[in-house]
């Protein structure tokens, strides 16, 4: 009987825990599930949403984890910035991305400071993200990179856990 009075006594605490979230923009988790998900930086505020509900209407600033499969490279030499256009989704926090999410409504830009090589951002790879996003490109958005991985060849056909990836290389 005092196994139960423990058991319950938990249980209604959790419960009352529980009521007193929020919803709304949240916090990032204090540490990644897994090795593969890029963490967003702490406390800042980020929101659960995927690139085709962004709108303009929208207060940018926000970081997003998105995910997705390359479909063009950019360098732009005059703000030393290489762009690629990804067809992507959220990414989730499990680090679980399928392909079937994938949609040409969910096209996004990201950018990233300097110039990377072509090879490690070629079409068909697949790119984890983690910035924020600032405004729109070609009528998308935009995306300002903090972190990136890329995993070569299209991505995982259902689950990517186990797969490699790494940071693309940077050309001085």
């Amino acid at each position: 009987m005092t196994a139960l009075k423990v058991l319950l006594a938990v249980i209604l605490t959790a419960s009352v825990a529980a009521c007193g979230q929020t919803g709304g923009t949240r916090q990032q988790p204090a540490a990644a599930k897994t090795e593969n998900v890029l963490a967003l930086p702490e406390h800042v505020p980020y929101r659960s949403v995927a690139p085709f509900q962004v709108s303009s209407h929208d207060t940018l600033n926000f970081y997003v984890r998105w995910a997705g499969v390359i479909r063009e490279y950019r360098y732009l030499p005059d703000s030393n910035e290489t762009c690629i256009r990804v067809y992507g989704h959220e990414d989730s926090m499990a680090g679980s991305s399928q392909i079937s999410q994938i949609e040409l409504r969910n096209e996004f830009w990201a950018c990233l400071p300097g110039k990377y090589r072509k090879s490690d951002l070629k079409i068909d790879n697949y790119v984890r993200l983690v910035g924020k996003v600032v405004g729109f490109m070609h009528n998308r958005p935009l995306l300002k990179v903090e972190k990136i991985l890329v995993m070569d060849r299209g991505g995982p056909a259902r689950q990517d856990s186990g797969l490699i990836y790494h940071p693309p290389r940077k050309i001085d």
